[in-house]
C-alpha cells in the first residue's frame, strides 16, 4: 500500500465564484483531468470517472465513484473518490479552499490524501508522486486555459 499526501497553491486569473463553479462541475473539470476517459453523473448526486493510469504492463483502468462531501460556495469544497481496477484500488480525499488575491484573481489552496493498494502501488511512492505532480500541473494549466477562453 502506498499513501500520498499532496498539497499546493495555484493562482487563477478569474473571480472566486467563477473558479469555484468550474472546479465543482464534473462536466467542466472532467476534460481538464489527464488520463480521465469519461465522466458520468449518477442519480444519487455522485459521479463516476473512468481513468487509465500507468504505462505498459503496469497500467490500469480505474472506475472511481466520486462525491462532493463539503461544498461551501464559493469558499471551499472537498471530494471523496474510491475505485478499483483489476488488482488495484484507490481511496482518496481532496480539499480546496479558495481566496481572493490582492492583485485580482483567486488562489486555490489544495490538499489530497490518497491511498493506493495492489499492483499499481508496487510502482513505488516516488514514481506515483511524480506522476501525480505532473497530472496536477497539467490539470490546472488546462483549467486556466478554459477559464481564460470563457
Amino acid at each position: 500500500m502506498t499513501q500520498l499526501k499532496l498539497q499546493g497553491t495555484v493562482d487563477i486569473k478569474a473571480d472566486r465564484a467563477t473558479v469555484f463553479a468550474f472546479l465543482t462541475d464534473p462536466d467542466r473539470i472532467g476534460p481538464c483531468l489527464p488520463k480521465v476517459q469519461a465522466i458520468r453523473k449518477l442519480p444519487n448526486g455522485h459521479f463516476e470517472a473512468t481513468a487509465r493510469v500507468g504505462k505498459g504492463f503496469l497500467s490500469a483502468s480505474f472506475v472511481l465513484d466520486c462525491a462532493f462531501t463539503d461544498l461551501v460556495t464559493p469558499d471551499r469544497a472537498a471530494i471523496r473518490a474510491t475505485g478499483k481496477a483489476k488488482g488495484s484500488a484507490v481511496d482518496g480525499t481532496a480539499r480546496m479552499t479558495l481566496r481572493d488575491l490582492d492583485a485580482g484573481g483567486t488562489a486555490v489552496d489544495w490538499t489530497a490524501d490518497v491511498e493506493i493498494s495492489g499492483l499499481v502501488a508496487k510502482v513505488g511512492e516516488g514514481r506515483l508522486r511524480g506522476g501525480a505532480d505532473k497530472m496536477i500541473t497539467q490539470t490546472f494549466k488546462r483549467v486556466r486555459k478554459q477559464l481564460k477562453a470563457a
